[in-house]
């Protein structure tokens, strides 16, 4: 016995001496005295040091005694010393194990810090299961908290599970929750259950959660999960979504996946359009999400807009991170181009994937645009022999080759589709067998109504016997599809009347294309629908119908509608006074039941343009008092400085002429501004509360401003906090967001800014996009001694926004408050930079050259450029208007440097 301790002593000694031969030879000697002789194999693990064979005496030492330490430490320690993701793996029972052991404190707190790090590391659920069956033995304690903490934190990383493992997960988590609940831990719990297999069965027993109604973060986050596995799967597999939308989005439409889920149920029903609509708002354009990006991709291609799918494609694939994403994108703008004809493009987006990780159709599309720009293609034709695109890429390479009789002997005793009956067509077409050609092709329409190689060549058929054109660059072919879209597909008329205009001149498609650009114009939605927007913005519809209309005017001048239109779309361009001209041209030639109309457009230019006495003599030139009438009459008045008169046209219409309460709500809204001018604020807060009365439901937003504001001019705070609860019931409505939020930060003064940047942020939350809220929370922040660069950001987040923005932005002092502020924070190059560029787009601005000096006299080079801040302080007094504020800084500063001149 004396001689092993001796050779084990002897080991020891020879491993930390690193002499490893030795020592496994001494190992060996101790093992052939006693076989099981533990200390003896977990040295012999050491001494075995990166040998393979390290593990087997590893593990027949815990055989021995699985109890005792030692060699799982050892085990552990060898695969520690692996970087591969096997020995990372084998790692995690073996730390289980150990846990299990009657070990220290510090090495269980080792063990379940590395627990922690494979978890991370590999996001395998084993290392949660592992921390949760040690949980179970240890109910208390410090290792106790720490396996939790280390427990919570996978799980908070989404790392996935296994499904038998879920239960036991689960188990530890809800005994957690039980002693300490909170809303996060909730959140865990959902996301665990979530992560079962059955999906059908997983979501509702999330709905049914006792806590799943009162937590507005997990409803969003198993929005949010549904939109994402649909994307994946594209359809609900099943699960009877509309049943629980209510309960799952109740307390969450703010958030946009409700709305996206409602697109995905429209989506899944076949209204791809619907779906479409709704998710363009919906859709963060500047960044690459997977699950939104893809699903109104989609939606797109769905709808055939390929030119859309390309832009869409195009534009995630500037800011997509992902590979397999970009992948994904790169086949979509494929798709997109091949459906458009443009081949060559296609092609050389496609080429760079390899055959194998193309799909059959993507195989067959790639095929397609070889065989349209010439480029071998029987490999790929051969290899898709067994598919059904087989046939009709054999029948499209004859119809290239001009094979005509071998397209029909190919195809005419197949089973055909649409395809095939139109490449069959046009093989009869070229052989001037017509008859068959048109068989063909109508069969081919009824299979396909919207394919447009179809229609091409029955229009070609039709202008062969009746020698009338049907071609696509005949323009009065597309009026007459806009005149019958007019009736049955409004949305498409406008399309078709600009598309005709474009192929020529023709009276009937200037003036149709006009009139659908006014009347798009008039869709309270304009502005918020993006599609709306795109046609009118994005194709520069006003300018192109103004041109369009004046081209018609010169063949019929005296065409009322025509000048009526073309006043309409003239003062939306801000072209007033020509829109006067063309209203007043208008009413000369109107009939007398439409000289009114013309009447109410030439009186609010009037008004527009500040000719008030000309403005009260058109309103009362019209015949039939009306609302529009009465009010513009009232407006003119007013505007000329005649309050009572004014006043008693507005009371004129708020008795005999408003049709609602709303309407009556907002005369009385005007009616107290007006007696606020000469009678006074207990008249005019008479006129308001009366305007609350009328509609008690839900008061005007305007009357509450109003209040608000009569409480902040006359220091009565009780009144408008009074009005703000009020307006709580609009704080979600993007129209009034900035306006409520800025009366809410405004009434806390500048005594307490921090209460105001918090409002502001909450307002914020709201609406993230609004242009003058992030703008008023950068001034806010310019206030506070220590939030600079916070303002900064605010300000160049309001310019970002501003350029998306329909609301009036003064981007100009948004860029002079982000260099200002950067100017504060210590970082004065871009500040400069900032000014630059501020003075780059707006040269006229006073703010923005003020900046610029700010930036220039807290630099190096000033006393080199006093000359030129000279100078540009006498353009600034000289050409740009300048605020009292601003021209006495600039008066001092020009003292200053006139003293440093002189000197």
């Amino acid at each position: 016995m004396t001689d092993i301790k001796s050779l084990l002593k002897e080991a020891r000694k020879l491993i930390d001496e690193k002499n490893f031969k030795e020592a496994q030879e001494c190992c060996k000697n101790i093992l052939r005295k006693d076989k099981q002789n533990y200390l003896g194999l977990v040295l012999l693990g050491k001494a075995l040091n990166e040998s393979d064979q390290a593990p087997l005496a590893y593990q027949k030492a815990i055989a021995a005694k699985p109890d005792h330490p030692l060699a799982w430490v050892g085990l552990a320690n060898y695969y520690e010393r692996k970087d591969d993701d096997v020995a990372k793996l084998k790692l995690i029972p073996i730390y289980g194990e150990i846990l299990k052991l009657q070990i220290d404190e510090e090495k269980a707190l080792e063990c379940i810090t590395k627990l922690e790090q494979l978890g991370i590391t590999l996001k395998k659920g084993k290392t949660l299961l592992t921390l949760a069956e040690f949980m179970k033995n240890i109910q208390d304690g410090k290792l106790h908290e720490a396996a939790q903490e280390k427990l919570l934190f996978l799980l908070k990383a989404d790392i996935i599970c296994e499904e038998e493992d879920i239960s036991t997960i689960l188990d530890v988590l809800t005994h957690i929750y039980n002693k300490e609940p909170s809303e996060s831990l909730q959140i865990l719990w959902g996301k665990l259950i979530l992560q079962k297999q059955d999906f059908n069965n997983s979501v509702i027993e999330v709905i049914q959660l006792s806590f799943f109604s009162e937590n507005v973060v997990l409803r969003e986050m198993l929005c949010k999960y549904l939109c994402e596995k649909f994307v994946v799967n594209n359809s609900f597999l099943d699960f009877p979504i509309e049943s629980y939308y209510e309960k799952i989005t109740t307390g969450i439409e703010n958030s946009k996946y409700p709305g996206l889920l409602q697109s995905m149920i429209y989506y899944s029903k076949g209204l791809y359009l619907e779906a479409y609509r709704q998710s363009v708002p919906l859709i963060n354009y500047q960044e690459a999400e997977v699950t939104e990006a893809t699903f109104i991709i989609r939606c797109t291609i769905k709808l055939k807009k390929w030119p859309v799918t390309q832009k869409l494609v195009t534009n995630f694939l500037t800011k997509v991170k992902d590979l397999n994403f970009a992948n994904d994108l790169k086949k979509m703008l494929f798709l997109s181009l091949a459906e458009q004809k443009k081949w060559k493009h296609a092609v050389n987006i496609i080429k760079e994937f390899p055959m194998e990780s193309l799909s059959i159709s993507e195989q067959s599309y790639f095929a397609k645009c070889l065989i349209e720009i010439n480029e071998p293609v029987d490999h790929i034709i051969q290899k898709l022999k067994s598919t059904e695109h087989y046939l009709e890429l054999q029948a499209l390479y004859y119809l290239k080759e001009k094979k005509y009789t071998e397209v029909i002997t190919l195809l005419e005793n197949e089973n055909c589709n649409m395809l095939h009956f139109l490449y069959m067509g046009i093989a009869y077409w070229e052989q001037k067998q017509y008859e068959k050609c048109l068989l063909n092709l109508l069969k081919a329409a009824k299979m396909d109504s919207e394919h447009p190689d179809t229609f091409l060549y029955l229009g070609y058929y039709y202008y062969y016997y009746k020698e009338d054109s049907t071609l696509p660059s005949y323009p009065q072919s597309w009026i007459g599809q806009g005149i019958i879209a007019e009736t049955i597909r409004e949305e498409e008329a406008m399309d078709l009347f600009r598309h005709a205009s474009r192929l020529g001149y023709h009276p009937e498609s200037a003036l149709g294309y006009a009139d659908w650009v006014c009347r798009t114009l008039k869709n309270e939605d304009c502005q918020r629908d993006t599609d709306l927007k795109y046609v009118i913005e994005g194709l520069h519809a006003v300018t192109y119908a103004i041109d369009l209309v004046e081209w018609f005017s010169s063949f019929e001048p005296d065409n009322a509608c025509a000048c009526t239109i073309l006043g309409i779309l003239q003062e939306r361009n801000g072209l007033l006074r020509s829109a006067l001209k063309s209203y007043e041209k208008g009413f000369d030639n109107a009939e007398d039941d439409k000289k009114n109309i013309t009447l109410l457009n030439i009186g609010r230019i009037q008004v527009r343009i500040g000719n008030y006495d000309d403005a009260i003599n058109t309103y009362k030139a019209i015949t039939e008092a009306s609302l529009d009438s009465t009010c513009g009459l009232a407006l003119a008045l007013y505007k000329k400085g005649l309050y009572e008169e004014a006043y008693s046209a507005y009371d004129t219409a708020l008795h005999w002429l408003s049709n609602n309460d709303n309407e009556k709500a907002d005369l009385l809204v005007a009616m107290a501004g007006i007696a606020y001018m000469y009678k006074g604020v207990d008249d005019a807060k008479t006129l308001l509360f009366h305007s609350i009365q009328i509609s008690q439901k839900k008061p005007t937003p305007y009357s509450l401003f109003a209040i608000c504001s009569l409480g902040i001019a006359h220091s009565d705070q009780s009144l408008s906090k009074l009005a703000l609860s009020e307006l709580q019931k609009y704080e979600h409505d993007p129209d009034f967001g900035y306006d409520i939020g800025f009366l809410k930060s405004y009434l806390v003064g500048d005594d307490n800014v921090e209460l105001g940047i918090k409002l502001l942020s909450d307002s914020l939350q709201n609406h993230p996009s609004n242009a003058n809220l992030w703008f008023c929370l950068a001034q806010y922040c310019l206030k506070a001694s220590d939030k600079a660069k916070i303002a900064s950001r605010c300000a160049q987040r309001a310019i970002i926004s501003a350029r998306y923005s329909e609301q009036d932005c003064n981007s100009p002092k948004m860029l002079a408050t982000a260099s200002i502020a950067e100017h504060v924070a210590g970082d004065r190059t871009k500040a400069m930079v900032i000014a630059k560029e501020g003075l780059h787009m707006y040269p006229c601005q006073s703010e923005v050259w003020a900046a610029v000096l700010l930036s220039i006299l807290n630099n190096k080079i000033w006393l080199e450029k006093k000359d030129w801040i000279l100078s540009a302080i006498v353009n600034m007094r000289r050409n740009l208007d300048i605020s009292r504020p601003l021209s006495r800084w600039v008066t001092l500063l020009e003292k200053k440097l006139s003293k440093l001149l002189q000197l």
